[in-house]
């Protein structure tokens, strides 16, 4: 279908969510692309990467994804099985702008460099410390059938988050960023593990982590309402 391949194509694309804090701008890049790999290789690669940038924190969530944290930044590295490989996607957020769109380059070049070999053993060697950024960062994925409204994704992603104030950014017909004075927040849909599916992916970022929860649940489930009710 059409909408899965210009989904694909568009997550190369970056974008930046709007001030989060006054005189304190919140940095959110994210973009990746298919790759002929497995998930295990993809979390592989991620934890390989995390660990040559030195970041004291590294983990496979339960949802089977890959966080890294240190003093400036949130790396989070997702891998959405799609035909013989996965849709790899990168997002990175930071106090400093220029550190996460830097993480989200160079994460995402090595998770996608098929020259990088995938340490399987680095899945064992997960490291864990209390490291704090003073960013909260909460996601949610959801798994729909394909209907042709999502054609209209970036539309529907604009007004939601627009009518709660937030301040838009529209990377792509697939990703769209948003955020206020205090959050930032943003919606990628991707495809789904077949032709007849996407999945709609939105991360949350806050200093407080239950705002950062909040909001990703509320864009979420009105994004749902909106496309697939």
């Amino acid at each position: 279908m059409r909408i899965i391949s210009i989904a694909l194509a568009v997550l190369v694309i970056s974008g930046l969510a709007s001030t989060a804090r006054a005189g304190e701008p919140i940095g959110m890049f994210a973009g990746g692309d298919f790759s002929k790999m497995s998930r295990e290789d993809c979390q592989a690669k991620a934890l390989d990467a995390l660990r040559e940038h030195k970041f004291p924190h590294a983990e496979i969530t339960p949802d089977g994804f890959v966080l890294g944290r240190n003093a400036k930044a949130t790396v989070m590295v997702f891998a959405f099985p799609y035909r013989d490989g996965v849709v790899a996607l990168v997002a990175a957020v930071s106090k400093e702008k220029e550190e996460a769109e830097r993480l989200r380059n160079e994460i995402r070049e090595s998770v996608l460099d098929p020259s990088h070999e995938a340490d399987t053993d680095s899945v064992r060697q997960v490291t864990h410390s209390e490291m704090k950024n003073g960013l909260g960062v909460r996601w949610s994925i959801a798994k729909h059938g394909f209907l042709p409204t999502v054609r209209f994704f970036d539309a529907a992603a604009t007004i939601v988050m627009e009518k709660h104030n937030l301040r838009t950014s529209t990377a792509s017909k697939m990703m769209v960023f948003g955020g206020n004075d205090s959050t930032g927040v943003m919606a990628v849909l991707v495809p789904g593990a077949n032709e007849v599916s996407v999945q709609l992916l939105v991360i949350g970022v806050s200093a407080d982590e239950k705002e950062a929860d909040r909001l990703q649940k509320m864009v979420s489930a009105e994004l749902i309402k909106v496309l697939f009710e």
